[in-house]
Formats: structure tokens, C-alpha cells, sequence
């Protein structure tokens, strides 16, 4: 999409490919159940 708009090229694209880590995470810790309507107390 980003391409496609011009606001990225081939270059910048293949740069980010190449990252060892994207910086994308994800916290589990705490966890709610999807009938709990209150969440973590």
C-alpha cells in the first residue's frame, strides 16, 4: 500500500525485510477471560 502511494521505495522495503526484529511485541501477563465484562481488578 505504502508503495503503491509513493511513500516508500524498493529500497526501504527490502531494509525492513532485513530487520532481525520487527519491534512488534506482545504482553500476556494479564489475561481476560471473554465473558469477564469488568477486566483485571
Amino acid at each position: 500500500m505504502l508503495k503503491e502511494e509513493g511513500k516508500i521505495d524498493d529500497d526501504i522495503i527490502k531494509k525492513l525485510m532485513h530487520w532481525r526484529h520487527s519491534g512488534f511485541s506482545v504482553h500476556n501477563k494479564a489475561r481476560i477471560a471473554k465473558d469477564d465484562e469488568k477486566g483485571p481488578t
